[in-house]
């Protein structure tokens, strides 16, 4: 049995939701080794979402939703992201 990893920070930026993907990207993460096995490399999936609401449904969330609270009151949600970190698995 595996037990899938998932990691999500909220970030406020002036870049573009393609450059904050091009740069977790070009983080070097060490994927598990499950992860490793299963897609012969080293993917580690990033996902950056423009923040819209205080809560965001990611596709690794499995019909679940996070909610950053400390969104809650704050009228303007430009340049809010949350930044999804998804490995597959660790034994």
């Amino acid at each position: 049995m595996t037990l899938p990893f998932l990691a999500s920070i909220l970030i406020k930026s002036e870049n573009s939701v393609e450059c904050l993907v091009n740069y977790y990207n070009s983080i070097s993460f060490n994927p598990a080794k499950n992860t490793m096995e299963k897609y012969n490399n080293d993917i580690v999936k990033i996902e950056v979402l423009k923040m819209d609401s205080s809560k965001i449904n990611s596709i690794d969330l499995e019909h679940q939703e996070i909610e950053f609270s400390s969104l809650k009151g704050i009228d303007s949600l430009d340049n809010y992201y949350a930044v999804i970190i998804f490995d597959d698995g660790y034994y």
